[in-house]
């Protein structure tokens, strides 16, 4: 209660992206209840920047805003599951004036996009509205807790001078963030797919080898994960990657293996068998994962005749 009463914006959102980095989901409830409460985001917090500098070792200033805090709330209430906080959304979030906060740097300094790829975020003191990591949370968080009315974050998220500005100040990861977060979005590849696919083909550009450190490991899983999504939604027009770009996300999403075959599986299996042949488990039906993945791969398949199995276990009901 104390927090709560004297707190700013700024540490009460450090707290939630501690809970959520850390996914902590028991006993913070009742705090994340608390905070996303429509009445809690004063007013004097989404009419006027708070604004809190801190010298950075760089000798650079970096600006804290109440774009950064909000979106960091959101995705903390997004990695925890949090799906009762929509309201929180709708008040601090998804206005078309905290939208209009939130995108308001991609007016500055319009030339010379793309220059600065990598550590451009370090570069970036005196914002007065969010960036490109705050834009790219509050765009995940929205897709991922499916947040009703938020058409009006992506079309603007999509709009030309906002992409050049999140390529020219942002990160890989923030850009495949955002790509991934418009695809989950119901209408992300319906209304803006032409924006969509530009923004992909000039984000895979800036790939090179000498610099794949730039790439982190969620940044190829993103990569991964639009290219698997565009094979289900029917996208044919997205851009190839480059060679050695591709062969790095297959070799991360090859990665995320499932769990070993369980007791449940094998007595099923066990059970098809009996019933007809040609029956296999752990079957990859992505031939841009690599066969050798149990990465979405179909828990028992006929390959030839094309029948999949898919079973829901008891662990897939267990909290």
């Amino acid at each position: 209660r104390w927090l709560l009463e004297e707190a700013s914006l700024q540490y009460i959102s450090k707290i939630a992206w501690a809970c959520g980095t850390l996914g902590m989901q028991a006993n913070t409830r009742r705090f994340f209840n608390a905070i996303t409460r429509p009445n809690y985001i004063r007013d004097q917090w989404l009419r006027e920047e708070q604004l809190v500098t801190s010298a950075a070792k760089d000798g650079k200033v970096h600006v804290w805003n109440n774009s950064q805090s909000l979106s960091m709330i959101a995705w903390a209430c997004a990695t925890l599951g949090w799906i009762d906080c929509e309201a929180f959304f709708h008040e601090a979030i998804l206005r078309p004036a905290d939208i209009k906060r939130l995108l308001q740097n991609h007016q500055r300094h319009q030339s010379n996009v793309g220059t600065n790829v990598i550590n451009c975020e370090s570069n970036s003191a005196h914002y007065h509205g969010g960036t490109p990591q705050a834009v790219s949370m509050t765009a995940w968080a929205c897709a991922t807790l499916r947040i009703s009315n938020s058409n009006l974050l992506f079309h603007s998220i999509m709009q030309p001078e906002v992409r050049d500005w999140l390529l020219r100040d942002g990160y890989p990861q923030t850009w495949f963030t955002v790509l991934w977060a418009t695809m989950l979005h119901n209408e992300g590849i319906s209304a803006h797919r032409s924006d969509f696919c530009d923004f992909w083909e000039r984000a895979i550009r800036f790939y090179n080898p000498s610099q794949a450190h730039a790439w982190t490991y969620q940044t190829l899983q993103k990569i991964g994960y639009v290219q698997l999504g565009a094979l289900i939604l029917g996208v044919d027009d997205l851009a190839p990657l480059p060679e050695a770009l591709q062969l790095s996300v297959n070799a991360t999403i090859s990665r995320n293996d499932t769990c070993p075959k369980t007791d449940f599986e094998k007595t099923w299996m066990a059970i098809v068998d009996e019933v007809c042949d040609g029956f296999v488990q752990e079957v990859q039906a992505f031939d841009a994962i690599g066969q050798s993945s149990g990465f979405l791969a179909v828990d028992i398949a006929n390959v030839e005749h094309m029948v999949a199995i898919e079973l829901d276990g008891p662990s897939y009901f267990l909290r």
